[in-house]
């Protein structure tokens, strides 16, 4: 146990503690959840989609990075475009597909609100000469 400054003796918590118990609480964020679940299968699917072009030697790719001075830095910026965009797009489309609440009220335009009435739009004709 330690001493805080006015005294009163409470027990000190790790930094490690205090982050673990802030990760919990956001993970028990629904939304947070989906979003985390999401994101993780962009990223798992951006390095199969990474490992798939190198592997098959798409146009000649894997021969251009062997070939390359440093060949980590083009692969690094072919899974990081990768990550980002299939991240997005899978965290996107579980947005998307969540169900709507039904609480009742209407959204949108009011059905049956009226009957359409015709307005006249009175133009003057210009002589075309």
């Amino acid at each position: 146990m330690t001493e805080r400054a006015d005294g009163a003796g409470v027990p000190a918590q790790s930094n490690d503690a205090v982050a673990l118990a802030g990760i919990r609480r956001l993970l028990r964020e629904p939304l947070l959840r989906l979003l985390a679940i999401n994101w993780a299968i962009g990223a798992f699917v951006a390095g199969l989609v990474t490992s798939g072009l190198l592997l098959l030697d798409t146009s000649g790719l894997r021969t251009l990075v062997l070939n390359s001075d440093n060949p980590a830095i083009p692969v690094a910026v072919l899974f990081c475009g990768l990550l980002i965009t299939l991240t997005s797009a899978a965290m996107g489309a579980a947005i998307m597909l969540l169900p709507a609440k039904d609480d009742g009220k209407r959204r949108g335009r009011r059905a049956g609100a009226g009957v359409p009435v015709p307005v006249p739009a009175i133009v003057p004709a210009r002589n075309r000469h």
